[in-house]
């Protein structure tokens, strides 16, 4: 059976270490190291998924192994449990603060030693696949740009001839339409994989009832005639990141016109319920089912739903991360006598 997990050993004592391999062998790749400075080397060149390190060595500790680690961009995803004889709370703080994800205690329990790495091995398997797949979807965002942009451009310029024919001039306006649909679902996605890699809020004063009076007006128009009748008792600044929390409101007031019958009326409101202030979107439309509630926010969800179907898969992972980041949530219920109601939550930090 092939070995999937790689784990580096460091510990200055070779008792230790044998008792280490006695136990870890028959299942894990193994490599050791008898001094910080060469689990440093070999962790560079080994590259463990888990480190299993010893805090008291001579010439470079523990902590100082820890520290250099994770500041090793190849060294990221790798988890490093602390073993040591050493109790006291105080070494276990000084240990996290290192960048350690774990501390197990000698002696240690041979069935806990294995359940932690059986863990973090896992863990570090789903953070890498996760990272894979953010790293494919922004590089596959990236090149698609071009090619759109052309396919666009020369579409569009095509639909405008007068030589072609009607079913011809219907060909290229389903080019331009699916090209269009492509390169939203394209920005969409390079700006979740953005919002997932560790992205920083540009905070600045912001009034939400601007930004909600701007959407509004922006939307007033729309083919489906829907009006809106907007309602709220802000009337104070809080620092947000008013570009993203825009964007991320517009794509629920989007899929409420989109879902709602024409003539419809859509109420957005902002209240003030402590710790948050809430911006709530009700619609009249089909409403979603129960289930249903529980999966679409996911990231790229196509769960088969009635309402809310289109786009959301994104777009709604999109507005709740957003929230997040803002120290808030997004959700879902019904509304009366039929619609939903999505509550756009924002931590309530006075500017």
């Amino acid at each position: 059976m092939q070995k999937l997990y790689k784990i580096l050993i460091v510990d200055d004592d070779e008792t230790n270490c044998e008792v280490l391999i006695e136990i870890l062998e028959e299942h894990f790749q193994l490599e050791v190291a008898y001094s910080g400075k060469e689990g440093l080397e070999k962790a560079l060149i080994f590259k463990p998924d888990i480190i299993l390190l010893d805090i008291m060595m001579p010439e470079m500790d523990g902590y100082e192994v820890c520290r250099k680690v994770k500041q090793n961009s190849s060294l990221a995803t790798t988890k490093i449990i602390l073993v040591s004889a050493k109790r006291m709370l105080k070494d276990r703080l000084i240990g996290y603060e290192a960048g350690a994800d774990d501390y197990i205690t000698k002696p240690y329990d041979h069935n806990e030693l294995n359940a932690k790495i059986n863990v973090f091995s896992h863990l570090k398997y789903t953070e890498e696949l996760n990272k894979l797949k953010d790293d494919f979807l922004t590089l596959l965002t990236h090149e698609s740009k071009t090619p759109l942009n052309i396919i666009l451009g020369y579409s569009e310029l095509l639909s405008m001839s007068s030589n072609l024919s009607d079913d011809e001039k219907e060909f290229a306006e389903a080019i331009i339409k699916a090209a269009q649909q492509l390169h939203t679902s394209s920005s969409k996605t390079l700006f979740l994989c953005k919002l997932k890699s560790n992205y920083q809020l540009a905070l600045h004063r912001g009034a939400l009832e601007e930004i909600i009076e701007e959407l509004i007006q922006k939307y007033t128009g729309n083919t489906k005639n829907i009006s809106f009748k907007f309602d709220y008792d802000l009337a104070k600044f809080l620092m947000i990141d008013a570009p993203i929390i825009s964007k991320s409101i517009s794509y629920i007031i989007d899929n409420a016109i989109k879902h709602s019958n024409e003539n419809d009326v859509v109420n957005v409101s902002i209240e003030t319920k402590d710790p948050y202030v809430i911006v709530t979107i009700k619609d009249k439309g089909p409403g979603i089912s129960n289930e249903n509630k529980e999966i679409i926010f996911g990231e790229f969800n196509n769960a088969d739903i009635d309402h809310h179907s289109q786009g959301l898969g994104i777009s709604l992972a999109i507005a709740k991360r957003v929230a997040t980041l803002h120290g808030g949530n997004l959700t879902v219920e019904d509304n009366n006598p039929t619609g939903a109601v999505f509550k756009f939550h924002i931590l309530n930090n006075i500017a």
